[in-house]
């Protein structure tokens, strides 16, 4: 009777430890075949809109990124889920792709990438996004029926007056110019452009692992938007068909500890 007891434990360990190697499979699977690269250390987002000679057309036609020979190219695919509440489950893969993968894609429609620079501003890595976006956040209704995950790229404000403003890629570093010096520019702002916020609140565990994520949106302001550009620079922008900034989405991130636990 003993041993069939000690059996049954055994195989519910087994269960257990199984079922815990699937979930965090399915929550990012294939990050190994990534050879170290941090999903999250990219320099610059976009949208690509074509490949032409050793060239990556992107930002609705703004921007040209230029790509390394032996250019590494992967796919992340990311399944979202966000409930009325704003409360979001995410899960990701990963695989291999090619620049030729990326052409035809671009050729369907623009696709969101993520870029890695060398130290003189040349792509040596690039992440094609693909995303499925169940989206029933109720504060989607202050959006006006923009679409959140449908911005153009993603940037650094360095400045802005009523005009337009000065956009550098996302994950800008002033200690590094030579990497960026071709993607600082002045942007101008379309007539009807629309401001909004993101605001993200990510809960974690005493290990700091992410437990929960919780997104909410608004409408804000220019001067908003302005004022406090010290403490929230990131954004999310969408261009018109003329280059010029239809749509500001000032986003913010903020982790607390589950106080639960």
């Amino acid at each position: 009777m003993k041993k069939n007891v000690r059996t049954i434990v055994y195989l519910m360990i087994l269960v257990v430890v199984a079922g815990g190697i699937y979930l965090w499979s399915q929550n990012s699977a294939g990050e190994d075949l990534l050879g170290g690269l941090d999903p999250d250390s990219y320099d610059v987002e976009a949208t690509c809109a074509g490949v032409e000679d050793h060239n990556l057309i992107c930002n609705a036609g703004n921007d040209t990124y230029l790509y390394l020979d032996d250019v590494d190219v992967f796919l992340q695919k990311i399944d979202t889920t966000v409930d009325e509440k704003g409360d979001e489950t995410t899960k990701v893969s990963y695989k291999n792709s090619s620049i030729e993968d990326l052409k035809k894609k671009s050729e369907a429609g623009e696709v969101s990438i993520r870029m890695w620079l060398t130290t003189t501003g040349k792509v040596q890595s690039i992440m094609v996004l693909e995303q499925s976006y169940d989206n029933n956040n109720a504060s989607l209704s202050s959006l006006d029926g923009l679409e959140p995950s449908s911005f153009t790229s993603s940037n650094t404000i360095l400045s802005m007056n009523k005009n337009g403003m000065k956009l550098a890629p996302i994950n800008y570093n002033e200690k590094e110019p030579e990497k960026f010096e071709g993607f600082i520019k002045n942007y101008q702002f379309a007539k009807n452009v629309k401001f909004y916020s993101e605001t993200v609140k990510i809960t974690v565990d005493s290990e700091n692992k992410e437990v929960n994520k919780n997104i909410q949106f608004a409408k804000t302001t220019y001067q908003k938007i302005k004022d406090n550009l010290e403490y929230a620079d990131n954004a999310y922008i969408w261009f018109n068909q003329y280059g010029n900034i239809s749509a500001v989405m000032i986003f913010t991130e903020t982790r607390v500890r589950d106080m639960e636990e």
